[in-house]
């Protein structure tokens, strides 16, 4: 199959190549009542701002990185070790200038030298700081990034902050839904360099080492997880996307992190390594929700959405058949826009 795609650039200042990705992506859903029980409500202002916005991070995705790339662009990344940063295989090397999906030219050119690679931890580029520098970079042994958009960068150093994520090993399906977490552009080509996140993305479809998502990321994101919302572990990298990264026909491709295992592994065991330690083990727990949290408009939401009842406004998310709300919340439709369900307070729910 032949993918349309119209690569954003690194966030390089004129080259264009492979998009430089993430938000990202990456919640925790509580069962609730199912989508037959869908109550119209004549009080239910909805407010809703387009998916690739996303709200600022303020601290909640600290394993998310920025890898400053020379003083020529920016990619995002995942710390999955202490000395270990997950990012696409575009952010790592020089590409060609056009990339098409099936490749019919050779679109690695070379990878990068990965001193010129610097990891800044925090919220933003303003206020980040920068924590370790590469001294190796390990990618699968292609020339070609359709399918192989995936790199680990080996630091120079063992970090003590912040707790790497751990990779899922899951096989992503569609309709699982996501948290997308990045350092790339929002609303009208503004925003690079800092971190935003969006939540409630769903899998649109699924193939043998990528995956689509909808609407969802733009320029700087590239590299940056795709973060399971039920497991909190990582099982995407942000690869590639249309232009406009905004409306209804946008579409984002994230490399499998389940088909890249052997490249994990191999850098697991680089003779670079400052730590000659396995991966993080410990159990994950799913990220926090956005939803029930307090609101002036859809612009304060991670999920992209903002209610207004006769009580409270606050954050919530779409919901439908097989998505169910979190416990303490109902899935309901606006009288005035039938085809819109969210989640809504139950009655008795305090705000």
């Amino acid at each position: 199959m032949v993918k349309k795609a119209s690569w954003f650039s690194l966030n390089l200042l004129a080259r264009r190549g492979f998009l430089t990705l993430a938000l990202t992506a990456p919640f925790a859903v509580g069962c609730g009542a199912p989508f037959d029980a869908i109550v119209p409500e004549d009080s239910l202002d909805i407010d809703a701002s387009p998916i690739v916005h996303g709200t600022a991070s303020r601290g909640s995705d600290p394993a998310v990185v920025a890898i400053l790339i020379g003083d020529q662009g920016l990619c995002s990344g995942t710390l999955i070790a202490p000395d270990l940063v997950l990012t696409a295989r575009h952010c790592v090397s020089m590409t060609a200038e056009s990339v098409a999906c099936p490749s019919r030219v050779r679109q690695i050119q070379a990878d990068r030298d990965a001193r010129d690679l610097r990891i800044l931890a925090g919220d933003s580029l303003r206020s980040g700081t920068i924590v370790a520098t590469g001294v190796a970079i390990v990618t699968e042994p292609s020339t070609s990034l359709c399918g192989n958009d995936a790199a680990v960068i080996v630091l120079d150093r063992a970090l003590a902050s912040p707790v790497p994520l751990r990779l899922g090993s899951s096989v992503v399906r569609v309709g699982t839904r996501l948290r997308a977490a990045g350092f790339g552009i929002g609303e009208a080509g503004v925003g690079a360099g800092e971190k935003r996140v969006r939540e409630h993305v769903p899998v649109v479809a699924v193939e043998s080492r990528e995956f689509d998502v909808g609407e969802a990321t733009c320029s700087g994101d590239s590299g940056g997880p795709a973060i399971d919302e039920a497991t909190g572990t990582i099982v995407g990298i942000v690869s590639r996307g249309t232009q406009p990264c905004a409306g209804r026909g946008a579409t984002n491709t994230y490399s499998r992190v389940d088909a890249h295992a052997g490249l994990v592994d191999r850098a697991v065991h680089h003779p670079s390594r400052a730590l000659h330690t396995a991966l993080p083990h410990s159990a994950s727990s799913p990220p926090a929700s956005a939803v029930g949290s307090s609101c002036t408009n859809a612009d304060d939401c991670a999920t992209s959405i903002c209610v207004h009842d006769a009580v409270s406004a606050y954050c919530t998310r779409s919901c439908g058949t097989g998505d169910r709300c979190p416990s303490g919340f109902r899935c309901r439709a606006s009288a005035t826009d039938s085809v819109t369900h969210v989640c809504q307070r139950a009655q008795g729910q305090a705000p």
